[in-house]
C-alpha cells in the first residue's frame, strides 16, 4: 500500500468516528436545552414559593353554610359565677352563612336559638326568665326560649401572622362579634356584643369542622324576670356576661379557595 493510499484510509477512518465520539463524550444540543429548562424550573418554583399568596374572591366565591350545637352560660351582674352549673345553662342549636372575603378575613351571620328544644331541657335552669314564684324554675323554654341573631367578622391569625399557607388543613381564628340577644319567652330584645377566638379544621376542598368560644355582654332586659339581676343602672355600667361554645360543620357552596385571583 503507498503513502497515498495510507493517509486517505486515515481520514475516512477518522471522519466516520467523530459523531459516535461526539454523541458518548457530551450530551447533544437538545439535551442542554432541556436541562437548562428544568433548572429554570426549579428555580422559579423556589421564588415562588417564598412569596406568599394573598387571594381575594368575586362575588360568587368564598360562599358557605354552617350548622351545629352550643352550650351558652349565662352570668347576670353580681351573680356568682360559680353556680352557672346549673343555674346558668342552656343548650342549643345554630346556623349560620357568610361569605370569606380573602384568606384573612371573612363575614358571618348567625341565628342560635338556645334553650327551645326539650332534648336540651335543663331542670335546674334559674337565670333566664321567666321564673315561676312556686317552684323557682325557669319557664323561659315552655315560652320559647332565646335566641340570638349576630354578625362575626371571623380573622385568620394563622395567615396573618405566617403568610399563606396552601397545604394547612387547621385554622385559628379572632372573632369580633355583635348583634342581639332576645328572650323569647318575654318579648325583650337586647344589644349583644362580644370577642372570642376559634378553630377549623378542613377535611376536603368544600367540608371543615369548626368550633368556636366568645365572651359577650348583654343589656339586663334580657334578663327581666330574674328576682334580683339586673346592673341596676344604664348601660354601659356594670356587665351581664353570656359565655358562648359553638361546634359543628361547614359547607363551602362554591370552590373556596381558587388560585384565579392574586393581589398584586
Amino acid at each position: 500500500m503507498t503513502l497515498h493510499h495510507s493517509l486517505l484510509t486515515l481520514l475516512l477512518g477518522t471522519a466516520l468516528s467523530l459523531p459516535a465520539a461526539a454523541q458518548v463524550g457530551g450530551p447533544s444540543a437538545s439535551d442542554s436545552e432541556l436541562a437548562d429548562s428544568d433548572i429554570t424550573r426549579a428555580l422559579d418554583s423556589h421564588y415562588l414559593s417564598t412569596i406568599p399568596d394573598h387571594f381575594t374572591y368575586s362575588l360568587r366565591e368564598g360562599w358557605f353554610v354552617e350548622a351545629g350545637l352550643d352550650m351558652t352560660l349565662y352570668n347576670p351582674y353580681s351573680f356568682d359565677f360559680g353556680q352557672v352549673f346549673p343555674k346558668g345553662r342552656t343548650h342549643g342549636i345554630n346556623a349560620a352563612f357568610g361569605k370569606q372575603f380573602s384568606r384573612e378575613i371573612g363575614l358571618r351571620f348567625r341565628m342560635n336559638w338556645e334553650n327551645g328544644l326539650p332534648l336540651f331541657r335543663n331542670r335546674g335552669l334559674a337565670w333566664v326568665g321567666p321564673i315561676d314564684p312556686e317552684s323557682h324554675e325557669s319557664t323561659n323554654m315552655d315560652k320559647g326560649g332565646a335566641m340570638f341573631l349576630y354578625m362575626d367578622v371571623p380573622i385568620s391569625l394563622a395567615r396573618l401572622f405566617a403568610g399563606n399557607q396552601p397545604d394547612w388543613d387547621w385554622d385559628v381564628l379572632l372573632i369580633p362579634r355583635a348583634g342581639l340577644g332576645g328572650n323569647l319567652a318575654q318579648s325583650s330584645w337586647s344589644p349583644y356584643v362580644g370577642m372570642g377566638c376559634g378553630f377549623t379544621y378542613r377535611l376536603n376542598n368544600r367540608v371543615s369542622l369548626y368550633s368556636d368560644l366568645t365572651y359577650s355582654g348583654i343589656t339586663s332586659e334580657f334578663f327581666s324576670g330574674v328576682p334580683g339581676a339586673g346592673t341596676g343602672m344604664g348601660v354601659g355600667w356594670g356587665f351581664n356576661g353570656i359565655i358562648s361554645l359553638h361546634a359543628g360543620v361547614r359547607i363551602g357552596l362554591l370552590p373556596k379557595y381558587s388560585r384565579s385571583r392574586r393581589n398584586k
